[in-house]
């Protein structure tokens, strides 16, 4: 499934560090949501699920091949630019074989083929296992542990940050902390 190797190291860079907040942010929401919705028989919620789940794969699969940085809010992101007819048609087949899934035991099967499917795109982005949810209490500390180690190779790499700029510190932070101690 496996995309070809990123020639250029900004794109290398750019794909792996967004295709890691993706994957952390959005991608597990997306497999637990699958997975929780096929236990319960919930066939339209593991169709919505996965949909997401693959578009945002394709998305930041196509970043690595050539493709601009993935805007899932915008309706005119080509999350296929680049990408091999095969890997386009095995995504959305996966979502075509969920939105047709009746039965449980359809679910079932159709559940297992998504979590090979995101198992993929989480050993093509580096991980040899699953990373941490960070669907937990405590909150997003363990993408921000993640993200604290990828943000100064995205920074330096001119892509644009993977993370919405008010997560991080402000560069000019010690200027407003000393205008607010002259008042």
């Amino acid at each position: 499934m496996s995309v070809q190797a990123v020639d250029d190291a900004r794109r290398w860079m750019g794909y792996h560090s967004i295709g890691t907040v993706h994957l952390l942010i959005d991608i597990q929401a997306d497999i637990e949501d699958c997975v929780g919705a096929a236990r319960d028989g919930r066939g339209g919620v593991v169709a919505h699920s996965v949909r997401s789940l693959v578009l945002r794969c394709l998305g930041v699969r196509s970043l690595g091949a050539g493709g601009g940085v993935p805007d899932f809010d915008d309706p005119l992101t080509d999350p296929f630019h680049g990408l091999p007819d095969e890997v386009v048609e095995e995504g959305l087949g996966l979502v075509a074989r969920c939105a047709r899934a009746t039965t449980q035991e359809e679910l079932d099967d159709v559940t297992a083929d998504v979590l090979a499917y995101a198992r993929a795109f989480e050993r093509d982005l580096g991980f040899d296992e699953p990373p941490p949810s960070i669907r937990r209490p405590e909150g997003l500390y363990p993408a921000l542990r993640v993200a604290r180690e990828i943000l100064p190779l995205n920074e330096a790499s001119g892509y644009p940050l993977a993370l919405p700029s008010d997560w991080l510190p402000q560069k000019n932070d010690k200027a407003a902390a000393a205008g607010k101690e002259q008042r």
